[in-house]
């Protein structure tokens, strides 16, 4: 395989590996923000409840 053509395949691979990490990062970031915001409704609905935490 020629250098060039190494070249490109490892360019191409970096991205797609790329990509990938970055949706991931973007789900947990999303489900992480997700959770927080049921938690703070939670509470929320706690203290107009006036329960306790």
């Amino acid at each position: 395989m020629d250098p060039l053509s190494l070249l490109a395949l490892t360019a191409v691979t970096i991205g797609v590996l790329a990509y990938a990490v970055y949706g991931a990062v973007r789900k947990g970031v999303r489900d992480g923000l997700k959770d927080d915001r049921e938690r703070l409704r939670a509470e929320e609905h706690a203290d107009q409840n006036g329960e306790m935490k």
